[in-house]
């Protein structure tokens, strides 16, 4: 596995320094370098690159924002500081403010771990004006991003304990596997289990 992703990271960074256009692959960097423990001052760098030549797309957010999660090395502070500065360039409208449920989900399960409650109102607050502006009551999820983008959504709000938002978020997703990010899910537990838990 390390070495099928070391190879893809050779491949996606010649991808990105023959074309910086390739939002794709520096999407797939993102994903890849923290479960490398990449220098994270290069990943900042990839970040500044991406960000300076493609503006504040979604995918690259968010992978951005995943990979400075606490079993990455990086930190839930670190997370949402990420998320505010992704916030700043966005629209309403835009996926890019899932970055917030992100740092939500992993703010949570520290919250656990740590023998803490999950809920705190500021929280939630927080979630839930990020699940607002990404739009998702305005669009039927259809596309990859947008489908991320509303599972990571409403996977912090299980996390949170947000019951009403959680429902409401799964009935926009729908019982139907190809709509479920089980990644984003499995972070709770069974990913069906989990997800079925809430729409029953």
């Amino acid at each position: 596995m390390h070495q099928h992703l070391r190879q893809a990271e050779r491949e996606l960074t010649w991808a990105v320094r023959t074309d910086p256009h390739r939002v794709d692959a520096f999407t797939g960097l993102f994903s890849a370098r923290p479960a490398l423990a990449a220098n994270p001052v290069e990943t900042a760098d990839l970040w500044r690159r991406c960000l300076a030549v493609n503006g504040m797309v979604a995918s690259a957010a968010i992978a951005r924002c995943d990979g400075l999660a606490p079993r990455f090395g990086g930190s839930v502070e670190a997370m949402f500081a990420f998320a505010d500065e992704a916030e700043a360039h966005a629209p309403n409208g835009s996926p890019v403010h899932a970055t917030v449920a992100s740092a939500v989900l992993e703010w949570a399960i520290a919250s656990l771990d740590a023998g803490a409650s999950p809920t705190n109102e500021t929280v939630v607050g927080r979630l839930r004006s990020a699940t607002q502006r990404c739009g998702f009551e305005q669009r039927r999820a259809t596309s990859p991003i947008d489908l991320d983008a509303l599972n990571a959504c409403a996977v912090a709000a299980v996390a949170v304990g947000d019951q009403e938002l959680a429902t409401w978020l799964v009935s926009l997703i729908g019982v139907d596997p190809h709509r479920i990010v089980g990644p984003r899910w499995a972070r709770l537990g069974d990913p069906i289990e989990v997800f079925l838990s809430v729409s029953r």
